[in-house]
């Protein structure tokens, strides 16, 4: 979502709301199916804010499990890996791309799928991001 506007959210995105811990004037969406959808839910899906600028990014095989994150995926600078705890609805996490360097996640989550916080590259930037587990992206190709 390059060229966002400041104020301007991507669809799905509104203001205000929130659930509690989530950063002040952002709300996002539950996700479909109430949270519970038939897939496996390891597939992620949001954006980091960078310079009033949206940056799309996908997760996938992201798994919190006894306190543990850990996961891959892609966003517009290149392929990362994902590590980190969880305790109660705080999360913080790394994004180490291969060969680059690192982005320090911190904020909450919530067992609907959600998340919200800040990231920072020591001594180099920070911005606020958004992630929903995409439930349908990870469905299983069973029928019922």
């Amino acid at each position: 979502m390059p060229g966002a506007i400041p104020g301007q959210y991507p669809p799905g995105y509104s203001q205000p709301q929130g659930y509690p811990g989530a950063i002040p004037g952002f709300h996002i969406p539950p996700p479909p199916h109430g949270g519970k959808g038939k897939g496996k839910g390891n597939v992620w899906r949001g954006f980091y804010q960078q310079n009033g600028q949206n940056h799309p990014m996908v997760f996938k095989k992201l798994k919190i499990k006894n306190n543990l994150i850990e996961g891959k995926g892609k966003d517009d600078i290149g392929k990362f890996k994902v590590h980190g705890m969880a305790n109660g609805g705080h999360i913080k996490f790394n994004k180490d791309y291969k060969k680059k360097h690192s982005v320090i996640y911190e904020g909450q989550w919530n067992p609907a799928g959600q998340m919200t916080g800040h990231w920072n590259i020591p001594g180099s930037g920070s911005g606020t991001f958004y992630i929903n587990q995409d439930f349908d992206a990870s469905s299983s190709s069973d029928s019922d």
